[in-house]
């Protein structure tokens, strides 16, 4: 047996799988989450509000330049007005965006098909159905409760 020669082979085949593993490792990547919930400003005012965090969980820096998401019947993006035009994450950076404009969200929230952040490089980042379902589930509690708290007539 040629020693030299299977050593050769086997140095290059664990050459290619650790090639081949730091680029899947070095590959751009965010999580996006959204979520209903309350927060508290300044002022001392208790506020609904819509907010979207997203973390580079990749190993690469990104710009956000968008957020917001999509209708289910037409595909239409609506945007979350954010406070930065456009936001450079670095690995392990997150980003937190809001808006208080909760009562549009909740009365469409059967016509959304998705919720997203969209990069500087045009690809769109969704949050998991998991999250999907989730918001559904909370826009349906906070729809309930401002009914409640809603003045008969």
């Amino acid at each position: 047996m040629n020693w030299p020669l299977l050593i050769a082979i086997i140095g290059a085949i664990g050459a290619a799988f650790a090639n081949g593993w730091n680029i899947i490792r070095d590959r751009k990547k965010l999580l996006v989450e959204a979520f209903f919930g309350e927060a508290f400003f300044p002022s001392g005012e208790k506020k609904d509000v819509f907010y979207m965090v997203i973390t580079n969980i990749g190993r690469r820096p990104i710009y956000i330049s968008k957020i917001g998401g999509s209708h289910k019947k037409n595909s239409k993006f609506f945007a979350i007005i954010p406070r930065f035009p456009q936001k450079l994450l670095k690995e392990g950076e997150s980003y937190t965006e809001y808006t208080e404009d909760v009562d549009k969200l909740i009365n469409k929230i059967d016509n959304i098909k998705n919720v997203l952040a969209i990069d500087s490089l045009k690809k769109k980042w969704k949050i998991s159905r998991k999250y999907m379902h989730q918001l559904k589930e909370d826009a349906i509690k906070i729809k309930d409760k401002i009914e409640q708290n809603a003045p008969s007539s």
